[in-house]
């Protein structure tokens, strides 16, 4: 049974602060091995020296101080809107469960595990040229690692085509998130794309669609201009629905009229036509694969509560 050191947080392991947090299920369904994401400032953590710089004494546990895999979404470490990404084993309709999130152990190990948190999740870390993992991936043409955690795809001339291809595929109740960089191809018959394989994805076609949001293989709607920096795009299937999003912001929702089904996540960089001689590059920091129900669940975070150890003296009976 936890032992608690003040009113909401019990005292866990050698952390010195520990939050609530709320998780709320706002629908009528029961989810299991549901990923859920919130909101936590750890900018101001690291300044005061409660949280290493890299987030490894960071820990999400349930209400009965068991481990549960979590991400901090890398780029928004350090920041006061930091995203943290877990999975709860379970939740029932309408209900709110809690858990908690612990810091400030400099002795802990980093044991974030994204792997375990995602359907599909990589950073594509690894030595420069190397090639991405091959356990998740089919490789077409010579995709590579470039040493700074992105893949880049890229194309010189009309007899290369880079890709990379999941292993598995995930369907109409899933969303997926990706942290990418498009270049800025000039020349007709040049294009780029990420998404689920060939049906429901974004793409920048050189002459033809432009910047497009693909909802149903061929059918697609006009979306911004998203070329030349680094953005986070997440799509979002619901059945005959998908939902396109540029850092965090709709900006396309068109109905299909009929299911895709399930989709391999896609990834690459081509030349269309032989006179296209332009240099094509997609770079992926990261993506991750999650369940949809994630748009469901509202998380409220509580305030910091320092963790008293409570010491207990024995007297001696004479």
């Amino acid at each position: 049974m936890p032992v608690y050191s003040s009113k909401k947080v019990p005292v866990f392991m050698g952390f010195r602060y520990g939050r609530e947090v709320l998780i709320t299920n706002n629908s009528s369904n029961n989810y299991t091995d549901v990923q859920v994401e919130f909101l936590f400032d750890t900018a101001s953590l690291i300044t005061a020296n409660k949280l290493k710089s890299d987030g490894s004494d960071f820990v999400v546990v349930d209400e009965n101080l068991n481990f549960l895999p979590h991400w901090i979404q890398k780029e928004t470490l350090n920041t006061a809107n930091s995203r943290i990404w877990t999975k709860l084993p379970s939740i029932s309709a309408n209900s709110t469960i809690r858990i908690f999130v612990y810091y400030n152990d400099p002795e802990f190990p980093n044991i974030a595990k994204p792997d375990n948190v995602f359907l599909l999740f990589d950073d594509f870390n690894g030595p420069a040229g190397s090639i991405p993992d091959t356990s998740k991936w089919s490789l077409g043409g010579t995709p590579v690692l470039n040493g700074n955690s992105y893949v880049a795809l890229a194309d010189e001339n009309y007899t290369t085509t880079d890709t990379i291809t999941s292993l598995n595929t995930f369907g109409d109740d899933t969303i997926l998130r990706v942290r990418a960089y498009f270049s800025t191809p000039s020349t007709s018959g040049e294009w780029e794309r990420i998404g689920y394989s060939t049906q429901v994805y974004l793409a920048d076609y050189v002459g033809w669609s432009g910047r497009s949001f693909f909802y149903n293989s061929t059918s697609y709607v006009a979306v911004n201009d998203f070329r030349g920096a680094t953005n986070i795009f997440e799509i979002q299937r619901f059945g005959v629905q998908s939902k396109y999003f540029r850092n965090y912001i709709l900006e396309a929702n068109p109905t299909t009229g009929s299911t895709v089904g399930n989709l391999p996540i896609s990834a690459g960089a081509y030349q269309a036509w032989p006179y296209a001689i332009d240099y094509v590059v997609l770079y992926i920091d990261w993506l991750f694969v999650a369940k949809n129900a994630y748009t469901n669940l509202s998380a409220v975070v509580g305030a910091e509560e320092p963790i008293i150890k409570r010491s207990f003296l024995i007297q001696p009976i004479f």
